[in-house]
């Protein structure tokens, strides 16, 4: 029970940081220069086509994140539940992969909350590891709780290559 209780948590909270991400989006449009595009532009060519990065990072990365929450599902228990944590991480990052496609750079006061969701959902795999230790799925916990740290590539500067 209270493994749908946080994930109920959890969205919400998810919910919440893309509100902001939503507003921040909006406050940037708000502050255009005459010769930068309106609000309404940068929306629609947000929902009508994403930039080459966001799809490059969708066609790479969607197939494998989907699979990984499929063969977890068929285990289930706490390894579909840690799989759960990782799709809404992949979801979080591809939306601010998306929204970097339309903004400039964050400043570094910025970056914590349009990072929040992914950060969110990557202590919530640790937070599910740590919390079941004893489960004869601890090792395929921590190999997951490990690995999403992969998932902070968003937050290195300067990028290492560009797209």
């Amino acid at each position: 029970m209270t493994n749908t209780n946080d994930l109920q948590s959890l969205l919400k909270r998810i919910e919440k940081a893309t509100a902001r991400l939503e507003d921040l989006a909006a406050k940037r449009s708000e502050t255009t220069k005459p010769d930068e595009p309106s609000k309404a532009s940068t929306e629609a060519s947000v929902d009508v086509e994403d930039s080459k990065a966001a799809l490059e990072y969708e066609r790479a990365i969607k197939p494998l994140v989907e699979h990984f929450v499929s063969c977890s599902a068929k285990i289930g228990g706490l390894v579909s539940d840690q799989a759960q944590f990782v799709q809404q991480l992949y979801t979080a990052q591809h939306d601010f992969v998306r929204l970097a496609g339309t903004c400039k750079q964050p400043s570094p006061s910025q970056l914590p909350t349009l990072l929040g969701a992914q950060q969110s959902a990557i202590q919530s795999a640790c937070a599910l590891k740590d919390a079941n230790r004893p489960s004869e799925y601890f090792d395929n916990l921590s190999a997951v709780a490990e690995g999403v740290a992969a998932f902070g590539w968003v937050a290195v500067a300067p990028t290492p290559v560009p797209f």
